[in-house]
């Protein structure tokens, strides 16, 4: 081949979301396309039903796990083609939710592929990257949930700007010891093998892609990580809701980024939007924290918890179901900063499923704050609203109703309101901008359907 050929490598291409990933590529990618697999007769099997459809795929051997296989691969391409114009990192296992394997030893194993496999494929093959490459690195959204259940000393490390591989390394090997102490949860860790090894996959391409614009950014290149979604594989089980085909959109949106695109670069994709890792930073403006009951002690660990990370907030009382506390953040928000830019609305009640309370009764307090309360909120604080404000109304969807009584009733998310602090949007630019969160303690989903206004 010539060094001026165009390659595509797809690792763990032989099933799955990898080979729809691979089947895809061949389709619109200019160039080769190498399919690897650890298995060789696996490997060429996939190869062999691709060339059925009448595709063209290379197949070459890789073990992610055996570092001579990587340079082996490392070699192939180098000589065949004098680098590499794409790099999906697919390859990955988790083990099944019942499986009886002790987590020490599957923390171990997850680890040692997922995360420092993929690690030592992007060591030896991002040098031979060429101008305008694209690297997709196949993370999950399973890495954000773990990342929320992380204590706030890893969280705030997790998603520094600053953290360096060495660190990263670090912080993933110390996880597996400390599941073999069987100390993991005292520190900080949560019970997701599988999550941790999914945050070290979002946070190194984090660090690769700041890598790449210090030393390379001339060359244009463009590195993210991505979850592909819940997709019916051998991995995720047969009742997911996407087909592998879906799966490949991300990833194969990533991988064909235009020439002349700037990005994203460095970032967490679901379907093709990113997903900010560290939203709450990226809001250029004061944050207002507000929760109806200081004696209980949940607005000040919620303040506590955003402070362990780094941030700074306001704090203020707020009980949506009284109009005077309404009115008094009202003229707090407009004494202080003349008005508002970001409302989220997501203080809300729910009875528990058993719960013996008469049905009228649940209906009408439920009513009283989940309906009225959020109407008093919008006709108080909608006349302070500035130019290009953004108001989010939590609402439940279908899929969070639950069965009670034969009527459906919404369920409750856990820290739903804190990690909202981790989900705003960060489209404003420039001025002052004031966010007010409603509700940071464990508040259930709300009782009715709201459109979002942005």
């Amino acid at each position: 081949m010539s060094a001026a050929s165009r390659v595509a490598l797809v690792t763990g291409a032989n099933k799955g979301i990898g080979f729809a990933i691979a089947r895809e590529l061949c389709r619109q990618f200019s160039g080769d396309v190498v399919l690897t697999a650890r298995d060789e007769a696996r490997g060429r099997a996939a190869v062999q039903q691709l060339q059925a459809e009448g595709l063209s795929p290379r197949f070459h051997l890789l073990d992610i796990d055996d570092l001579q296989s990587i340079r082996a691969l490392r070699d192939f391409l180098r000589k065949e083609y004098g680098g590499l114009d794409v790099l999906v990192n697919n390859a990955g296992i988790a083990f099944k939710t019942n499986d009886p394997t002790p987590f020490h030893i599957q923390a171990e194993v997850t680890m040692k592929t997922n995360f420092f496999g993929t690690r030592d494929v992007c060591t030896e093959l991002l040098p031979l990257m060429k101008p305008q490459g694209r690297v997709v690195n196949v993370s999950s959204v399973v890495s954000v949930r773990a990342l929320k259940s992380c204590s706030p000393e890893l969280q705030q490390k997790f998603r520094s700007e600053a953290i360096t591989e060495e660190e990263l390394v670090g912080l993933m090997n110390k996880f597996v010891e400390d599941t073999k102490k069987g100390v993991h949860r005292n520190e900080g860790w949560p019970d997701n093998a599988y999550g941790v090894t999914k945050i070290g996959v979002t946070v190194l391409s984090r660090i690769h892609a700041r890598k790449l614009s210090e030393q390379r950014r001339d060359d244009k290149i463009l590195l993210n990580a991505c979850c592909p979604g819940w997709v019916r594989t051998d991995m995720a089980g047969p009742r997911a809701p996407k087909s592998p085909e879906e799966g490949a959109e991300t990833p194969v949106y990533l991988a064909l980024l235009p020439s002349d695109a700037e990005g994203p670069h460095g970032e967490f994709l679901m379907e093709k939007k990113v997903e900010q890792w560290d939203l709450c930073r990226n809001f250029p403006g004061d944050m207002v924290l507000t929760v109806r009951d200081q004696t209980r002690g949940r607005g000040r660990a919620a303040r506590q918890h955003l402070k362990a990370e780094g941030l700074s907030l306001h704090f203020h009382l707020l009980a949506i179901d009284n109009l005077q506390s309404i009115r008094t953040l009202r003229d707090f928000l407009w004494e202080e900063f003349g008005g508002l830019d970001v409302l989220v609305n997501n203080a809300g009640i729910t009875f528990k499923s058993d719960d013996p309370t008469p049905l009228h009764i649940q209906a009408e307090v439920t009513l009283k704050t989940n309906f009225f309360g959020t109407r008093d909120i919008c006709t108080e604080l909608l006349p302070l609203v500035k130019p290009q404000v953004s108001f989010i109304n939590i609402c439940c969807t279908p899929g969070s109703l639950e069965s009670h009584r034969g009527r459906a009733l919404p369920t409750a998310k856990s820290q739903q309101g804190l990690n909202l602090y981790f989900s705003l949007l960060s489209f404003f630019k420039g001025g002052k901008r004031i966010c007010v969160l409603r509700s940071t303690s464990p508040v259930p989903a709300i009782f009715y359907y709201f459109l979002i206004f942005i």
